[in-house]
């Protein structure tokens, strides 16, 4: 526990008050002395409690930037944007203090009462200027600060080009062309920046540096950041990028981090790949060798294969908590449309009546589900052969046996099937002869022989991975290894 960062990062919260107060303070007084209202007494206490909440702000966001993860120059701009405004707020509280005071001295009044309103006295040029100063300060200080945490671009980031244009930006890119085939894929440009962009870069950008590792292009992210092998070019696993993505979520080195959504399993396969490939930049997808799993992630990524799912809506946040607290991690596969990737792998959570009820709240939004370990029943079982859009079913070590897994055969959208370290045994492929879109079953550790392995693998398209040993084998390595 770090209780200095613990305090420090409240400054998201306090920033928020000189910003009310001090805009407030800074119209009311130029509203005053232009207008023909008299001037609250009242005022000198909302500038002197403007001054102190940007005190604090400033003190907060110079204890937050101790932190690594900002530019240096970023945040020397934020601040001495941010301390100007504490120190104009401190003098437009003792200036217009002072000068009401001399006023009312002058015509030998005493002090008024602080509900009482003050003769409008001040000259229009000192008013004008420090409350200009107090605004401009103010605004400029939340820009820059913005940038920090949001990027640079984040203000005129769908602004019309002549905006950009006045306020120092380059023009928006020419759109890339709509990508309709894989041959068409630039791997960097059209594959692997957009997956950086909308997921990592609100952290790891040319403003804001976590770890000092910025992945806004692809020089930065070769020079890595506070870990030399950010990016071990042909080695994935050797490499933090890829490590960092393929933690368990609860670990506290899990990226993204702080409950930002996470990548798919496409994107996290095609992270691999093209780390193992070389990192390959400016090639056209077709030169770079790719396996047919590899292929079917890319075109899941892109958009462009059957498994690419269609708007619908997403669940609610009070289904999404029936399934957490089931036991379920739940991902949503992307932003753009409504399918569930979830996970009971990790909590292991027995199956229950309130897990089922779950689960068939949200049944048409499952496409990727992980079981393994579970105990399932031939109740289970059926509720899963009414997963409609089911494209991905993991069942490692789950107790499937031939009595409950021909439940599965309705499952005509179902293209990776893992029953690796279950009971199942010849039957299977009785069932899953009758999946048409099936890509990838694991049957190692199964009770499958051999032979039948051999024989619908040359009478399919199906990937079969096998190995030659048993459930029971199986069974005991996973024990070992647990």
């Amino acid at each position: 526990m770090d209780l200095f960062q613990f305090v420090a990062r409240f400054h998201v919260l306090v920033l928020h008050l000189p910003i009310g107060i001090l805009m407030l303070a800074a119209l009311l007084e130029t509203h005053m002395v232009f207008g023909k209202s008299k001037r609250p007494y009242l005022l000198n206490v909302i500038w002197f409690w403007g001054a102190i909440s940007a005190t604090g702000a400033c003190v907060l966001g110079w204890m937050l930037s101790q932190a690594d993860g900002y530019a240096a120059d970023a945040i020397f701009i934020h601040r001495s944007f941010g301390i100007s405004v504490a120190v104009i707020g401190f003098v437009c509280w003792w200036l217009f203090k002072r000068a009401y005071a001399e006023d009312d001295v002058t015509q030998g009044q005493s002090r008024p009462h602080a509900s009482q309103p003050q003769k409008n006295a001040k000259p229009k040029l000192l008013v004008s200027v420090l409350s200009g100063a107090q605004l401009f300060f103010l605004f400029a200080t939340g820009h820059y600060g913005a940038n920090m945490t949001h990027g640079e671009t984040y203000l005129v980031e769908h602004a019309p080009n002549l905006v950009r244009a006045v306020a120092g930006f380059p023009p928006h890119k020419a759109a890339r062309p709509p990508i309709t085939s894989l041959d068409d894929v630039v791997v960097y440009d059209d594959l692997i920046a957009p997956m950086l962009e909308q997921r990592c870069a609100s952290c790891h950008n040319d403003s804001k540096q976590k770890g000092k590792l910025n992945l806004a292009n692809m020089e930065a992210i070769v020079k890595g950041g506070t870990s030399s092998n950010t990016l071990v070019i042909g080695d994935a696993d050797a490499s933090e990028l890829y490590k960092r993505i393929t933690l368990n979520p609860s670990h506290k080195e899990f990226m993204p981090a702080e409950g930002k959504p996470p990548l798919s399993d496409d994107q996290v396969a095609i992270i691999k790949w093209w780390i193992n490939a070389g990192a390959p930049v400016n090639e056209r997808l077709p030169s770079v060798a790719m396996e047919k799993s590899d292929k079917v992630f890319a075109m899941n990524v892109l958009g462009l294969s059957p498994e690419a799912f269609p708007a619908i809506p997403a669940i609610t946040l009070e289904q999404a908590n029936a399934l957490e607290n089931a036991g379920f991690v739940v991902k949503q596969i992307d932003r753009t449309n409504g399918y569930l990737d979830l996970d009971l792998s990790i909590s292991r959570r027995p199956i229950t009546a309130e897990t089922r009820a779950a689960l068939s709240a949200v049944s048409q939004n499952i496409a990727y589900v992980n079981l393994s370990y579970a105990t399932l029943s031939a109740q289970d079982m059926a509720l899963l052969s009414t997963f409609t859009g089911l494209k991905r079913l993991r069942l490692e070590h789950a107790s499937v046996d031939a009595n409950t897994v021909f439940e599965l055969s309705t499952l005509e959208n179902l293209r990776y099937l893992n029953v690796f370290g279950s009971s199942v045994d010849d039957s299977i492929f009785d069932v899953v002869s009758n999946m048409p879109a099936l890509e990838q079953l694991y049957l190692t550790g199964t009770n499958v022989t051999e032979d039948n392995v051999n024989a619908f693998k040359t009478a399919s398209q199906v990937n079969i991975y096998y190995v030659a040993y048993t459930s029971a084998d199986a069974k005991s390595s996973a024990h070992g290894t647990e």
